[in-house]
């Protein structure tokens, strides 16, 4: 998993906000999103997240392996 954001404005207190995610790529298990951060004046930041489809057993077991 990754994660690369850009806060470019703040947002007063009690003013709504919001962010849209566009998923822009996918090259086999992994998935890239697009995503803005708006509040009510307009856009507040901006991110791209990548993230994996995982085989939930096979990652736990991975997991639980550290432990030896």
């Amino acid at each position: 998993t990754r994660l690369e954001v850009s806060h470019d404005a703040a947002t007063p207190i009690g003013m709504k906000v919001w962010a849209d995610a566009t998923l822009t790529a996918v090259e086999g298990k992994k998935f890239t999103f697009s995503i803005t951060a708006f509040d009510e004046a307009g856009p507040i930041g901006t991110a791209t997240h990548e993230r994996f489809l995982i085989t939930v057993d096979r990652f736990l077991a991975k997991a639980e392996a550290k432990r030896k």
